[in-house]
């Protein structure tokens, strides 16, 4: 009886293997045939859509090519304001529970705090994402990634750490960096205000001079993943990849 049970899962094994084998033949032929196909119908003045994972197969074929990621980026975005949003009212919450609403919310008006707050979140989140994307563009394998990005969060880190030490705090130069400079102001303009060290019309301006910036900042690093994300091989350099 073993016998006939090992030879059954022999012969079974084998033939698994052998309707693996196959479809991996049936799949090298498509992807052989697959670019003549395309490269036929386009010669005809046919225009051509298609899909594939296969980023060499789409290098081969393609004169235009776009990658799908906006749902993620959106939903992302959902995640992020729905956390600002459970942390915002946790702490209103906690103020008026224990008493503290004048203390801590003195000189600022809490209405205008929050749409500034959201307005700075969403011109940060996107600035932020779309250069994330671009420098992840330029390697070509998964352990180089964060090496690529490091450059964004370091700016990132930067007025992160310069509002949360005190000693940077009291630098009056270093403050209007945080507050008017793009990519900084998302973080500095919004804990400053909330701090009382910014009157709204500085905010609104802040806020207006980071979402000038916003086009420029996506469209560059739009540049950058276009003309990085099909390439293979060596670790881009971002100023080459911008001279084109």
């Amino acid at each position: 009886m073993t016998l006939v049970t090992d030879n059954y899962m022999k012969i079974e094994a084998k033939g698994i293997s052998k309707a693996f084998g196959s479809i991996q033949a049936l799949s090298d032929v498509s992807i052989t045939m697959e670019p003549d196909v395309i490269r036929e119908q386009a010669g005809k003045g046919l225009p051509i859509l298609f899909s594939s994972h296969q980023l060499e197969l789409v290098d081969q074929v393609s004169t235009e090519v776009a990658i799908i990621s906006l749902g993620k980026t959106i939903g992302m975005a959902v995640v992020g304001l729905t956390q600002i949003a459970i942390i915002i009212a946790a702490a209103y919450a906690a103020a008026r529970g224990f008493g503290l609403m004048g203390d801590i919310f003195a000189d600022v008006n809490l209405g205008s705090a929050i749409w500034l707050a959201l307005g700075f979140f969403l011109v940060g989140y996107l600035s932020y994402a779309t250069l994330y994307a671009a420098f992840a563009a330029t390697v070509s394998r998964a352990e180089e990634v964060n090496a690529a990005v490091a450059p964004v969060m370091y700016v990132l880190l930067i007025p992160y750490l310069a509002v949360v030490i005190p000693v940077f705090s009291g630098i009056a130069p270093l403050r209007y960096v945080l507050d008017y400079v793009p990519l900084f102001s998302p973080i500095g303009a919004t804990v400053h205000y909330f701090q009382g060290g910014l009157e709204l019309w500085q905010a609104l301006l802040s806020l207006a001079i980071s979402l000038v910036a916003l086009p420029i900042i996506m469209l560059l690093a739009s540049r950058i993943y276009r003309r990085s994300v099909l390439v293979t091989g060596a670790r881009l350099k971002i100023l080459s990849v911008l001279r084109g």
